[in-house]
């Protein structure tokens, strides 16, 4: 187990609100707590009231420009009402909130993923520790190479330690977390934004793909059981997809009542729309509810990406977090304004605020599914059929972590070209809408404009790799 110096607070600041507009106005603002950009914003509600935001890779100062201002992997703000103080990291900063005890700068560091309060009353925070042996950061080589969790006392917010977690594998089961009145759901995304060629792009074999494991609720140090597709196992080879997208499927969950809520920007940074997906169960099956395009904070120039639903209804919307980004970062050195998150409330149909206090049907998040025919052929475009799955051993990745190299398992997409064309020719001149059922995921969606959005990303994949 690691321990560190806790880190200490800076002098508060207020957004004018905590609605979706005034946190808005907050993080666009030159000096938010004396952070001036960051992305990938998580916020974690505490049991005393106050709200937790983490983000990764932050830039401190006030003003305009990120260029001169300090860096570090992560950092932490603690809002209490409208008011917002920075978590300072020991060393002040230009240090991360957590980790830069252990961090070899743009080398090896850690990016929070999601917290949840464990049963033992602490604040449970998984991680994902990255490696790059270019020394470059966020950029070419980055790969991550295990899975740690970190326990908070509460409400201190004092570390307590920090150690691998149950499953340390490069799968980052604790993307997100959601529970119930039994059971707490850590949704794993391998997050490979660069592959192991080191093109710009993603890693092809996983991460279109969403997994699901569970564990007694708020027991995170227990082992996980995976979502198979007809139940859940103790053997993570046994795991299937959830969710499934073309380009990558980074998802966000919440819950509010007895309906479950994801959130994923589609085509991740190549993508223009953040999809959101409900559920009556954690492994689902989702059915798209709501879409919606953001525009990016410079056009064709910018990108944005890494959405994450908040833990709180704004009436009955849902209120989603967004990072923001120049596609050439050295533009946002000159503007800060490209490189900060957004908040915005959305409707999503059936959520409700007068609804919250409603309890899940834990039948269906324990039960098998019920037996359903044999869909027809669908496009592979639009749901790929999957192959084989290889299991990455929890062995393999403890022993190999500390030569920097992890096991990695993979799910194939098996693709018949002139299949999807005949099909989807079909899909369009009929104008049907399709509905997928596979692996426990129901996807529906306008076969044209999917075609569409799909022909977009794919073009801006190649153009990123061609510069």
């Amino acid at each position: 187990m690691l321990v560190s110096p806790s880190p200490s607070a800076s002098a508060a600041e207020c957004a004018p609100s905590s609605t979706a507009e005034g946190l808005n106005e907050f993080l666009q603002s030159d000096d938010a707590a004396g952070l001036a950009g960051a992305d990938y914003p998580h916020a974690i509600d505490l049991p005393d009231g106050r709200t937790l935001w983490y983000f990764q890779d932050a830039f401190f100062g006030s003003g305009t420009k990120l260029d001169g201002a300090s860096f570090a992997h992560n950092a932490a703000l603690v809002q209490d009402g409208d008011c917002f103080e920075r978590l300072v990291a020991p060393g002040g900063d230009g240090n991360s909130w957590i980790g830069s005890w252990v961090e070899a700068d743009l080398q090896n560091w850690l990016w929070p993923l999601d917290a949840e309060v464990g049963a033992d009353g602490h604040l449970w925070l998984f991680l994902a520790e990255m490696q790059n042996p270019n020394g470059s950061g966020a950029a070419r080589g980055a790969l991550p190479v295990g899975t740690w969790v970190a326990r908070y006392s509460l409400p201190d917010l004092q570390l307590v330690g920090m150690e691998l977690a149950p499953d340390p594998s490069r799968s980052l089961f604790g993307y997100s977390i959601v529970s119930d009145e039994d059971f707490s759901y850590l949704y794993g995304h391998c997050y490979r934004q660069f592959d192991a060629a080191g093109a710009i792009g993603f890693d092809s074999e996983c991460s279109p793909h969403a997994y699901v494991a569970r564990v007694p609720v708020g027991q995170f140090d227990d082992d996980l059981e995976y979502w198979t597709s007809s139940g859940w196992s103790d053997d993570r080879e046994d795991r299937l997809p959830v969710l499934t997208s073309d380009i990558s499927m980074p998802v966000s969950v919440q819950r509010f009542g007895d309906v479950y809520v994801a959130a994923s920007d589609e085509g991740d940074w190549f993508g223009d729309d953040v999809v959101v997906y409900t559920a009556a169960a954690p492994q689902g099956p989702w059915i798209e509810s709501a879409r919606y395009t953001p525009a990016t904070t410079c056009g064709e120039g910018c990108n944005n990406y890494g959405s994450f639903v908040l833990p709180r209804l704004e009436g009955d919307r849902v209120v989603i977090a967004q990072s923001n980004n120049a596609r050439d970062m050295a533009y946002a050195f000159e503007l800060a304004s490209l490189y900060r998150p957004d908040v915005r409330a959305i409707d999503v149909p059936g959520i409700s605020a007068a609804n919250t206090d409603r309890a899940p049907d834990m039948a269906l998040a324990r039960a098998e599914p019920e037996p359903r025919a044999t869909p027809a052929p669908i496009p592979d475009s639009v749901t790929p059929p999957l192959s084989t799955v290889v299991g990455n051993a929890v062995a393999g990745d403890s022993v190999a972590r500390s030569a920097g190299i992890s096991a990695g398992g993979s799910i194939a997409p098996s693709v018949d070209p002139i299949a999807w064309r005949i099909a989807t020719l079909a899909v369009l001149l009929s104008g049907l809408v399709v509905s997928a059922p596979i692996a426990g995921l129901t996807v529906v969606r306008s076969s044209r404009h999917s075609r569409r959005r799909r022909h977009d990303v794919l073009r801006r994949v190649r153009a990123a790799r061609l510069a």
